[in-house]
C-alpha cells in the first residue's frame, strides 16, 4: 500500500501513547500514507484534543500514566452523549468546547498488550469499538480502519509500482484545487507557513471543502513532515 485513494474526507487520526517510540512509530506510519495524525501523550491530553479537534478515529492506548486509557475513553463517551443535544444547546456551549462537531460518536480502537478474552470485554465495557494487541501488524491497523471508516487505499500494484507517480498526481489536483480557494485563504496559509505556524495552517486546513480534498491531503502530509518549504512553493506554483 502507498497511501489513501483519491475523493475520500480528510481523515483526522488521533494517536494516544506515553511511550515515545512506540507513538512516533504510529504516527509516522499514519501520516506517510496521507492521515491527518495529532499525538497525545496520556488520557487527559487525549480529552483536550478530542474536543478541539474531533478525530475521526483515536488509537488509545489504554495503560498510561496521569489519566489511562479506560478512564479517558468513558469520558470521552460521556461528553459525547452531553453534546448529542438540540442544535441550541450546543449553540449555547463555550466555543473551545467544539471546534469541530462531530456527526458521529468518534471510533476509539484500544492498543493493549494483552489479548485475552476478559480484557477484550473491558475495553469494550469502557467504550471501545474494538481493540488490537502489541505488538500489532500494520496491515492490521489499516484493515481495522478501513472496517470503521470505510477507507480506501491505493495499493502498489494499482499504481504499477510507482509511488512517485502516485504522488505527482496528487500534487497537480492539489496545485488546481489551490487555485480555486479564496484568495484571502490562500494569503492566510501564506502567512502561516511563512511563520512555521502548524496550528493556523491545520485550523486552514479544516476550511477546506470537500471537493477539494486532494489539498487537504497534501498539505496534512507536508505538515506532518514539517515541509513548510513544499507548501511555500506549492503557493508559488499556484
Amino acid at each position: 500500500m502507498i497511501g489513501l485513494a483519491l475523493d475520500q474526507p480528510l481523515y483526522r487520526i488521533l494517536v494516544v501513547e506515553d511511550k515515545h517510540e512506540n507513538r512516533q512509530l504510529l504516527v509516522k506510519l499514519l501520516s506517510s500514507v496521507g492521515f491527518n495524525v495529532q499525538e497525545a501523550t496520556n488520557g487527559k491530553e487525549a480529552i483536550d484534543l478530542w474536543q478541539r479537534w474531533q478525530p475521526h478515529l483515536i488509537w488509545m492506548d489504554m495503560q498510561m500514566p496521569v489519566m489511562n486509557g479506560y478512564e479517558a475513553t468513558q469520558q470521552i463517551r460521556q461528553l459525547e452523549e452531553q453534546n448529542r443535544g438540540t442544535a441550541a444547546q450546543r449553540n449555547a456551549l463555550p466555543a473551545s468546547s467544539f471546534l469541530f462537531p462531530p456527526a458521529q460518536p468518534t471510533i476509539i480502537i484500544a492498543l493493549t498488550a494483552h489479548a485475552f478474552e476478559e480484557n477484550r470485554e473491558t475495553v469494550i465495557a469502557a467504550g471501545c469499538n474494538d481493540f488490537v494487541a502489541k505488538p500489532f501488524q500494520e496491515e492490521v491497523l489499516f484493515a481495522k480502519m478501513a472496517q470503521y471508516l470505510g477507507i480506501q487505499y491505493v495499493y502498489e500494484a494499482n499504481a504499477e509500482n510507482d509511488p512517485e507517480l502516485e504522488l505527482a498526481i496528487d500534487l497537480e489536483a492539489a496545485k488546481s484545487a489551490l487555485a480555486t480557494m479564496p484568495p484571502e485563504w490562500v494569503n492566510a496559509l501564506e502567512q502561516a507557513t511563512k511563520a512555521v505556524d502548524a496550528d493556523q495552517i491545520q485550523h486552514l486546513i479544516m476550511q477546506i471543502p470537500e471537493t477539494n480534498m486532494s489539498l487537504a491531503i497534501v498539505l496534512a502530509r507536508w505538515i506532518n513532515e514539517l515541509s513548510f518549504d513544499a507548501i511555500l512553493k506549492l503557493i508559488e506554483q499556484s
